[in-house]
């Protein structure tokens, strides 16, 4: 045999062991149902989706860059140059 005769053989069986080794069926627990569910609550509830999720966050009341005093006595002492307001939650610049 030559050589393109053996590397095609060698294309076909790589393509048929990767066709039959890759899984077909993907499975969905509960668990992913409910961890959808409590996010789509989240979205639709303002009360909870206002909340600062990350631990250390400062949660503040504009929704728009604002400049806010919470925000700027919370980043200044850090270091950080100042302190805007973006969707409820303080970030430091």
């Amino acid at each position: 045999m030559g050589f393109k005769e053996v590397t095609v053989i060698i294309f076909i069986v790589f393509t048929i062991s990767c066709v039959l080794g890759s899984p077909r069926d993907i499975v969905f627990s509960n668990e992913n149902v409910n961890d959808i569910d409590g996010v789509l609550r989240a979205a639709q509830d303002p009360s909870l989706s206002r909340e600062a999720k990350v631990p250390g966050r400062i949660s503040c009341q504009h929704v728009e860059a604002t400049e806010d005093p919470v925000c700027q006595n919370h980043c200044l002492p850090k270091g950080y140059s100042y302190g805007i307001c973006v969707s409820n939650t303080c970030s430091c610049v």
